[in-house]
């Protein structure tokens, strides 16, 4: 009857993390989540012709160490960017904003759980006029699955 039980628990358990539905690693998201309540779509400007609000995220080496870099958006993503961006691809859900992630070298393959390579339309960058200047860019060193904040670089006094 125990025996019965453990092989019972097991298949579960096997059933349920197969059903996971989740494209990014809950610390990795939690991480881009964070950004994005700091640094919002302003209200009011999100559904405007004259804007596309988008994050981005870039992983990147430097020297030996594993890279993110996170900053918003107003211009949408140009066309060029678009087809350098690898294995990057969209990622937006309930909580998530349209976050384009850039993973050129597969360094974030502990965090993006289902690649996403679909870039929608809606997203380009249609426009000659560059719209805004671009909040502040977090960049956070990765060791292991650590993500640690390492430096916030403001470009731009004003961004929205």
């Amino acid at each position: 009857m125990r025996l019965k039980s453990i092989l019972l628990v097991i298949i579960l358990s096997f059933f349920i993390s197969c059903n996971n539905n989740e494209s990014l690693d809950y610390q990795f998201k939690k991480v881009i989540i964070d950004y994005q309540n700091k640094y919002p779509i302003p209200n009011g400007k999100e559904k405007t012709g004259k804007y596309i609000f988008i994050y981005s995220v870039k992983f990147k080496k430097n020297g030996n160490d594993t890279i993110l870099e996170i900053k918003r958006t107003s211009s949408g993503i140009d066309s060029i960017i678009s087809k350098r961006s690898g294995d990057g691809g969209i990622y937006e859900d309930k909580e998530l904003k349209p976050t384009l992630i850039i993973d050129n070298d597969k360094l974030g393959t502990k965090f993006i759980l289902k690649k996403n390579i679909k870039i929608d339309k809606k997203y380009y960058n249609r426009s000659e006029i560059f719209n805004e200047g671009f909040t502040p860019i977090h960049t956070y060193k990765i060791s292991n699955k650590n993500i640690e904040l390492i430096k916030i670089d403001t470009v731009w006094k004003h961004w929205d």
